[in-house]
């Protein structure tokens, strides 16, 4: 949602009304779709190269709380 509000206003700190979520609902879903299938690739390329690297999986709760540190 956070990037389609930055596409759409050409902004970080502004969002668009509901009302045109209902009145571009198609545009909205093709950009959803398309995003999806964009991170999807991303994260099946990156979990390929796990054979290669080595690939450690971080949790932000993990970073917050100081559990990695100990």
């Amino acid at each position: 949602m956070s990037l389609y509000h930055m596409n759409v206003t050409t902004s970080h700190n502004h969002s668009i009304k509901q009302e045109d979520f209902e009145n571009f609902r198609e545009i909205f879903n093709n950009f959803y779709d398309k995003e999806l299938e964009i991170w999807t690739k991303f994260q099946k390329f990156w979990m390929s190269m796990t054979k290669t690297i080595p690939v450690y999986i971080v949790r932000y709760e993990d970073l917050l709380s100081g559990k990695l540190l100990s």
